[in-house]
């Protein structure tokens, strides 16, 4: 949900976006900038310090509400949301915690009031969205099959004594066009589509119509110029048009939020005479004592979410990852490192490109064979580009795979997960991603970055395992990177560790030593299932036949089309490990990896969703026992 404060000029604008998240816990600081409520009755600020490009997440609980106030002179806007329905009986709005007449001022903006009703209660009919990105996803497959046979039709061309005319090949050129142009109306489309408010029949769509059309005229009606707090028994008189007066703080509040639910709040933009300006902002949730405002005071003890914050997000889960991640790369203020394995998406090159141009560091490890040596191949080219502009890359040459998938944005965020950086990895191949907002984080990250920069890959590479493991609002977060780290033996002794359950999903699963230990507490728990990968499994390594045939786990392959990539473990719905490392000796032995294990009910949650989601496509294996 996205707020918008629009006030007259020089005041600076703030935009500020409301996303839903993952359920997390608190940390104090003090912090004199940004306030939040605490909850219900209460005036406690929850979130403090906010600036340009910080995110924050509130969790709204027993209200479902929002509140804004800053300290200018300028009113804020004050927008109502409604519970759109499909009744045919009309509902009345969903009330404000507070009557905008009892605030110091309010400015109904009838668009903004549209928007948010529109997107927080009238979303797309998600059986329409989810048709329009299958249509989507099978573009882009006929576009990746048009490609394979337009490359391989050069190929042949090539080949000495060829009869291929070349106008053969113009004409699959001159296809890959069309489609390209048809995918960009696709994606419009269904961009259009998230836009557009849910409603069975044309009859919902009036209903919805008409109680936007009507909350308007109720907002020209009751909202006015600002008078006294009344007293509770007081009745405000309505004037016909209302007026923007220079209070000493205004207010706005989101209402109808989930409670429960998480909504991360980022500062995305601060206009002003000097791109340096500070804004007094608070936001609250809960029901508001209507005479105790906010208070913006700078030695109340402040409760923040900032360098603490993690979230997850999966591919082929209604989430456009590639997009998530342009948009941390269009955020990033002062420096980007990258350690990736493979890169073919060009947008991600634009952004990367853009963010060079407007001064940010930007530095790109990869690897040789899969990383620079596919550069040249139909489909990339991408590393030539940021090499063309300046940026620098560098490869692993001459040791086995530098196969991490990790980014840093200025010292402060850490992307990572198992995505690789192209259209297989964000588009066809189940993957996910976790984000951490957190400066000690990126320390641990940055300190495995830079000696991979100065040439320490694999073996090579200095373990510093006793100083990996952070604390973020009283989540325990441990990181690993292989092959320093000794991943694997951590892992087999957190699986025999575990009380309840295993759950896995695995791309590449040919460990010994951990197969054996899911193998003994399938026998102990009789509670471990996992899902392999059809294709990485189908080889006399795979530890699918010890599972399957020599254990009571339950076990079956991905049905995915192209590559379910995950590397995952969730043990006992409460610890969950991800990242790039595959369940593999290599990956332990010689390869640069890294693996993130987190306690974290909320954090295990999603993890669980996404099981759950792979596990109803799976199917049983086609393993012969004997």
């Amino acid at each position: 949900i996205r707020a918008r404060q629009v006030v007259p000029s020089p005041t600076p604008t703030i935009t500020i976006d409301f996303r839903r998240g993952l359920k997390r816990q608190l940390a104090t600081v003090n912090a004199p900038l940004i306030n939040l409520r605490a909850g219900p009755g209460t005036d406690t600020p929850i979130v403090g310090a906010a600036r340009q490009g910080q995110t924050f997440a509130v969790i709204s609980r027993q209200a479902g509400w929002v509140q804004v106030a800053q300290a200018a002179g300028a009113a804020w806007l004050f927008g109502e949301l409604l519970t759109l329905t499909t009744e045919g009986d009309a509902t009345p709005p969903t009330p404000a915690p507070v009557d905008p007449l009892q605030m110091s001022s309010a400015w109904a903006d009838l668009q903004l009031a549209r928007a948010i009703a529109t997107q927080a209660f009238a979303p797309p009919d998600p059986e329409l969205l989810s048709a329009c990105h299958s249509r989507l996803e099978a573009l882009r497959n006929d576009l990746w099959q048009a490609q394979l046979a337009r490359d391989a039709a050069k190929v042949k061309a090539n080949e000495p004594g060829s009869s291929t005319p070349w106008e053969s090949i113009h004409a699959l050129e001159a296809g890959l066009f069309e489609r390209e142009r048809q995918i960009a109306e696709q994606e419009e489309a269904c961009r259009q589509l998230a836009r557009q408010p849910y409603a069975r029949d044309d009859f919902d769509r009036q209903i919805a119509a008409a109680r936007l059309q009507q909350a308007e005229i109720d907002y020209l009606q009751k909202i006015a110029t600002p008078t006294p707090r009344p007293t509770a028994t007081a009745t405000p008189t309505p004037t016909p048009r209302p007026t923007l007066p220079p209070p000493d703080y205004s207010e706005t509040y989101v209402v109808s939020l989930v409670a429960g639910d998480v909504y991360a709040v980022k500062i995305v933009q601060v206009n002003g005479n000097e791109a340096t300006v500070e804004i007094q902002v608070a936001i609250g949730y809960g029901q508001p004592d209507a005479a105790a405002p906010p208070s913006l005071a700078g030695d109340a003890p402040l409760t923040v979410i900032d360098h603490g914050a993690i979230s997850a997000a999966f591919t082929r889960s209604g989430v456009d990852i590639e997009a998530l991640l342009i948009a941390r790369i269009e955020d990033a203020q002062t420096s980007i490192d990258v350690a990736a394995f493979e890169f073919d998406l060009d947008r991600v090159a634009d952004a990367l490109l853009a963010a060079h141009r407007r001064g940010v560091t930007v530095r790109w490890v990869t690897d040789d064979e899969y990383g620079l040596d596919h550069d040249s191949e139909p489909g990339h080219g991408q590393f030539g580009r940021l090499a063309a502009a300046g940026i620098p890359v560098h490869s692993d040459a001459g040791t086995a795979l530098m196969h991490n998938k990790f980014w840093i944005f200025d010292n402060q965020t850490v992307w990572t997960g198992s995505t690789n950086i192209t259209l297989n990895g964000t588009q066809r191949n189940n993957n996910n991603v976790l984000i951490f907002e957190s400066a000690a984080v990126a320390e641990i990250y940055t300190r495995e970055f830079e000696e991979m920069w100065a040439g320490q890959f694999g073996a090579g590479s200095p373990s510093h395992v006793g100083a990996q493991t952070v604390e973020l609002d009283g989540i325990p977060v441990e990181i690993l990177f292989g092959p320093e780290d000794r991943v694997a033996d951590r892992l087999t002794q957190l699986i025999l560790d575990a009380q309840d359950n295993i759950k896995f999903m695995a791309f590449s699963f040919t460990h010994d030593g951990m197969g054996e230990a899911l193998q003994q507490k399938a026998q102990e728990l009789g509670a471990v299932q996992g899902i392999f990968e059809a294709r990485s499994s189908a080889t006399e390594h795979s530890e699918l036949t010890r599972l399957h045939c020599q254990s009571s786990a339950q076990v079956r392959t991905d049905g995915n089309p192209a590559i379910m990539h995950h590397k995952v473990i969730i043990i006992d719905d409460a610890i969950t490990v991800a990242g790039s490392f595959n369940f593999s000796r290599n990956a332990d032995e010689n390869n640069d990896e890294n693996l993130v294990i987190i306690q974290s009910e909320e954090i295990a949650q999603a993890y669980l969703e996404e099981f759950e989601r792979r596990w109803q496509e799976a199917s049983a294996p086609g393993v012969e026992c004997r």
